[in-house]
């Protein structure tokens, strides 16, 4: 006999939600499998990053503060170890903080680069040495790399050093005992430190003022080197902060352009021999100047109010121990309502 049409109806309305109850079985198998593929993936990368880093602490001779005392290879995930950070979506390893750690060793950056994730690398304080272009051919994800205040004192060959860091914001290597060699990078490098070393190869620097179209930090200071500066900072429109404080510069300060350096901030040319009997006018279009230092020169010139008189964001302004003469213009107490420090000392003006 047939069913009547309300029996026909319910059949077919269990016959669709025992399709439907498949239908959503078979989808949370799927997802699972999705889950569980994914799961067994960042557990393998988890994994391959406690190895990374269990390689380097190997790597390292001496530990006297005992900063790396729990990185141990029986972890199941490195993101509780001192110094070790993690992303909070895969707990993948993305920087590494030994700042002041202590430790002595020499440093394979090669050994890093199998953490796959790592973007920063802050091991200024330590004692670190080694060649620091050694192996470093691999992916490179650094975008702030400090190694600044250790004991690195090889040449660079940043043409292995730098090759496949293309997405490097941040270099500080200053604090070492660096003689020079060679430095590549690409537009993506912000901030270059290499104050406080050994370089006397002005190549270093002329290759770095060439290439400084997005660079808002160059730090040269306190090294050995010499020759002119007439010209060279005419192509960094994008600086903010100049130091090439305490070398041997020489050459006419008027020989100097500014004229596309109008975001700069602080320019300290101070202890230096550079000479000159004025200030370059295209330094006016430097707007924005808040620190001008140029003591401790040879230059011999009367103070330029005037043009002094523009800088109305100055704070800091340091012409000591120069020849200068003249008597101060009142543009300096007058135009300069933000100046802070100011020293004239070492000269010989009048009144």
């Amino acid at each position: 006999r047939r069913l009547s049409s309300s029996s026909e109806q319910a059949m077919e309305s269990i016959c669709y939600d025992t399709f439907l109850v498949k239908l959503v079985l078979i989808s949370c198998c799927f997802c699972f499998t999705i889950l569980a593929s994914d799961a067994r993936q960042l557990s393998s990368q988890t994994q391959n990053d406690v190895a990374a880093l269990i390689a380097f602490k190997q790597s390292v001779d001496t530990d006297p503060n005992g900063f790396l005392n729990d990185w141990s290879p029986s972890s199941s995930s490195p993101c509780s170890w001192r110094g070790v950070w993690c992303a909070l979506d895969d707990g993948r390893v993305t920087g590494l903080n030994l700042t002041n750690a202590g430790v002595i060793g020499r440093l394979y950056l090669s050994d890093l680069m199998a953490l796959t994730s790592l973007a920063h690398l802050h091991f200024s304080g330590n004692f670190f040495s080694g060649d620091l272009s050694s192996g470093t051919t691999g992916s490179c994800r650094f975008e702030t790399l400090d190694l600044s205040a250790n004991n690195f004192s090889e040449p660079l060959a940043a043409q292995r050093l730098l090759l496949s860091c293309d997405r490097l914001v941040s270099l500080n290597l200053s604090r070492n005992s660096i003689p020079g060699g060679s430095l590549k990078f690409g537009p993506s490098l912000l901030q270059l430190d290499l104050s406080r070393n050994r370089i006397s190869e002005s190549a270093l620097l002329a290759y770095t003022l060439s290439n400084c179209q997005n660079l808002n930090l160059l730090n040269f200071s306190d090294n050995k080197l010499t020759g002119k500066l007439d010209g060279t900072l005419s192509s960094c429109k994008n600086l903010r902060v100049v130091d090439l404080s305490h070398n041997n510069f020489t050459g006419n300060l008027l020989g100097l352009e500014f004229g596309n350096c109008r975001n700069l901030t602080v320019l300290n040319l101070s202890h230096n021999s550079l000479s000159g009997t004025g200030f370059p006018v295209s330094l006016a279009n430097c707007q924005l100047l808040e620190t001008l230092d140029i003591g401790h020169n040879a230059l011999s010139f009367r103070i330029p109010g005037v043009l002094l008189g523009k800088f109305k964001n100055l704070r800091q302004l340091n012409l000591d121990h120069n020849n200068l003469f003249g008597e101060i213009p009142p543009e300096l107490g007058h135009t300069c309502g933000n100046l802070e420090v100011l020293d004239l000392s070492g000269n010989q003006f009048d009144g």
